[in-house]
C-alpha cells in the first residue's frame, strides 16, 4: 500500500512540475505575442502610417474619393497596406502623390 501512495504522490507530483513548466511557457508566448503587437502598433503610429480616416484629414480628400483613386490604376494613387490588421496609407507615399497631383 506504501508503494502505491508513494507512486501517486510522485506521478501528481510530476504532473504538477509539468503543468507548471507549460503553464510558464504558454505565458512566455502570449507575452511574446502581446509585445510583438504592441511593436507592430508603435511602428504604424511612429512609422508615418495613416488610417483610412487620418488620411482623409490628412489630405483633405473623402473617403469616396480614396475609393475612387484607389481603383483607377492610372491614377497612381498609393495603395494601401495591412498593418496590425488595418489598411494603412505610407505618410511619405501619399506626401509624395500629394505633390505631383499639386494643381491637377
Amino acid at each position: 500500500m506504501s508503494n502505491e501512495n508513494d507512486f501517486e504522490d510522485t506521478v501528481r507530483r510530476i504532473m504538477r512540475e509539468e503543468l507548471a513548466a507549460l503553464r510558464d511557457d504558454v505565458l512566455k508566448s502570449v507575452r511574446k505575442e502581446v509585445y510583438a503587437v504592441a511593436d507592430r502598433k508603435s511602428f504604424v503610429v511612429a512609422g508615418g502610417w495613416l488610417t483610412t480616416q487620418e488620411l482623409t484629414e490628412y489630405a483633405g480628400i473623402s473617403r469616396s474619393t480614396i475609393q475612387r483613386l484607389l481603383r483607377d490604376k492610372e491614377s497612381g494613387f498609393p495603395a494601401a497596406s495591412k498593418l496590425a490588421g488595418m489598411s494603412r496609407f505610407q505618410r511619405s507615399e501619399i506626401d509624395a502623390w500629394l505633390r505631383s497631383n499639386q494643381g491637377k
